[in-house]
């Protein structure tokens, strides 16, 4: 498949209307008062329309004779959501800035520039410190104690002779106890990444439930049972364990502190990591699924009686699509949160990432 232009977040709620359009359209399902078109046909309409997803003649003949032919609006309406699949698709096998590894990588180089940082023998009498202590005693913000520890650390740091480096360190690690706003920064980028995960452990745990409800009666779901263990069979575990250490890195006061957020960090990132070569492994049966649903779809245009088919792989489609966009959103929020946090957890110390 195609590289999509760029990874954009993509609503689920968005994705399943246009699914539940897609099967109201071969289901024959109706309005509400038995005619006219369904909510979720509406829907599709409109966003089709927005999208250019509709010929001049289309538009013109409107919505209900667009979804009164089954092939005019079902093919459509899977051009479009093919289209939202090459987007989440990319993200994991593309090879732009936005894709799944390279902002992987960027966020594993975030994560050694910090520590270097934090490493004792690193922090030596530095601009940095002393600017970052100068702005926080003339911030009108600042409280008058903080803004007097300030101005003493201050006079520390430029005194004479200067003070060597286990001095400065310890300067650093007092400046740490008085920043609260970077100490607020730290704690509100855990939180999220925290968030995040739990919100994927309830997404898989539900995904798990569904395909075993439904593998037993539908062919589809019983691949479907396959890849969706391939990709997450260990991950809820991963996951919980890596969350599960995020509480002891939120608050931090000396280098040891700072060097055990990093770890934590790092901790996380193992499961991204481990995610994203899941669904690598996977590529082809992804694309399998998504060529058997557009066969299916085919063959229900021109065979009434292969519609319940149809419908069942557009189901699978469905969940597929959510859980990958899912997982996409955990990968890609979480990277980018932890790429802020590292620098935010220098900052603490009045440090910069090298």
């Amino acid at each position: 498949m195609d590289d999509a232009e760029n990874y954009g977040q993509i609503d689920n709620g968005h994705l399943e209307t246009m699914f539940v359009a897609m099967d109201d359209t071969i289901g024959g399902v109706t309005g509400s008062e038995g005619f006219g078109l369904t909510r979720a046909q509406h829907y599709a309409y409109a966003v089709l329309g927005a999208s250019d997803g509709l010929t001049r003649q289309q538009k013109v003949d409107g919505n209900e004779s667009f979804f009164g032919s089954i092939g005019d609006g079902l093919k459509a309406a899977w051009e479009y959501i093919k289209k939202l699949f090459n987007s989440i698709y990319s993200f994991f096998f593309g090879t732009k800035e936005e894709s799944a590894s390279r902002v992987i990588a960027d966020t594993d180089k975030s994560i050694a520039n910090a520590q270097k940082a934090m490493q004792a023998r690193t922090v030596t009498l530095d601009a940095d410190l002393t600017q970052s202590i100068k702005k926080m005693a003339a911030d009108p913000a600042t409280s008058p104690p903080d803004k007097k520890e300030a101005e003493v650390l201050v006079e520390e740091l430029q005194a004479t002779p200067p003070p060597k480096p286990a001095e400065v360190k310890h300067i650093a690690e007092k400046f740490a106890k008085i920043n609260h706003k970077q100490q607020q920064k730290l704690r509100t980028g855990l939180k999220l990444v925290k968030e995040k995960g739990m919100a994927l452990i309830v997404h898989i745990a539900k995904l798990h439930d569904d395909v075993e409800t439904h593998a037993g009666a539908n062919e589809s779901y019983t691949f479907y049972k396959h890849l969706i263990t391939e990709i997450y069979n260990n991950d809820i575990s991963a996951i919980r364990s890596a969350i599960a250490h995020i509480d002891d890195a939120m608050f931090v006061t000396d280098m040891s502190h700072g060097a055990r957020a990093l770890e934590v960090l790092q901790h996380q990132m193992k499961t991204v990591d481990s995610i994203n070569s899941y669904i690598k492994a996977n590529k082809h049966n992804l694309e399998h699924r998504i060529a058997q649903c557009e066969k299916a779809l085919t063959w229900s245009d021109k065979h009434a009686d292969r519609k319940a088919g149809a419908r069942a792989e557009l189901a699978v489609a469905k969940d597929m699509m959510i859980a990958i966009n899912s997982t996409v959103g955990y990968v890609h929020t979480t990277c980018l949160t932890i790429q802020g946090l590292c620098d935010t957890v220098c900052r603490i110390f009045g440090l910069k990432a090298v």
